[in-house]
C-alpha cells in the first residue's frame, strides 16, 4: 500500500468500508497482488532464486522420512511378535561384533544392509550425528502406537451398540496387585445390498 494516500491513514474509521474498494482497484494494489501471485507460483513451481536450497531441503525431509518408516516397522515388528527390544549395549557401532546389542539394533543393522537411507543415517550417526535408535525413543514410539490403538478401540466401543467392561486383579509373584481389563462390544456392520 501507498504510504502517501493511503487508506489505512484515515482517522474516521466508519467510512472505511467505502474506501476498500476503491483501494482493491487502484493501481499499486494490483501491481503488488500481481507480484505476490507470481512469487507464489514461482514458488510452488521450484522457481525461484532458491531452488537449489528447496531441492536440498526436500531432499533431507525425504531421507528422515524413510529413517523414520524404518525405524517406526522395525519398532512394530518387534512390538507384534513380542519380543524384547534393547541388550545390555545401545551402541549401534557395536553391533555385529558383540552380541549384547539386542534385537532392536540388530535389526536395524541388517535392514540398512537393504536400506540405502538407513546406511547413510547410520554413518552420520557414528560421525556423531544424531540418531533414533535410543531406547528413550523407542519408548515414545511405543506410547504413541498404543495411544493410536487405544483411540481405535476406544471410538470402537462408543460406535457399538452393546459392550461389557470386566476387570480382574490377581497378585504377582512379589505379592503386587495386578489388574488387567478386558473390553468386548458388538459391531454392527450394515449391508450393502438393498
Amino acid at each position: 500500500m501507498s504510504t502517501s494516500n493511503s487508506w489505512l491513514q484515515q482517522t474516521n474509521w466508519k467510512k472505511v468500508t467505502k474506501k476498500i474498494p476503491l483501494h482493491e482497484h487502484s493501481p499499486i494494489h494490483k501491481k503488488n497482488v500481481c507480484s505476490w501471485t507470481s512469487l507464489e507460483m514461482a514458488l510452488n513451481h521450484c522457481e525461484g532464486i532458491d531452488t537449489e536450497l528447496q531441492n536440498s531441503i526436500r531432499k533431507e525431509e525425504g531421507h528422515w522420512k524413510s529413517v523414520l518408516l524404518a525405524i517406526i516397522d522395525i519398532i512394530m515388528h518387534l512390538a507384534m511378535d513380542g519380543s524384547a527390544f534393547r541388550g545390555s549395549n545401545e551402541i549401534i557401532s557395536s553391533v555385529g561384533t558383540s552380541n549384547r546389542s539386542g534385537k532392536f539394533l540388530n535389526l536395524v543393522n541388517l535392514v540398512s544392509h537393504y536400506h540405502e537411507p538407513l546406511s547413510k543415517h547410520i554413518e552420520r550417526h557414528k560421525k556423531g550425528g544424531l540418531s533414533y535408535f535410543s531406547h528413550g525413543i523407542q519408548d515414545e514410539f511405543l506410547e504413541i502406537m498404543a495411544k493410536r490403538v487405544k483411540d481405535e478401540i476406544l471410538s470402537k466401543i462408543i460406535e457399538a451398540k452393546y459392550y461389557s467392561i470386566l476387570f480382574d486383579c490377581t497378585p504377582d509373584i512379589a505379592h503386587q496387585e495386578q489388574m488387567a481389563n478386558a473390553m468386548l462390544y458388538k459391531t454392527t456392520r450394515m449391508n450393502a445390498k438393498s
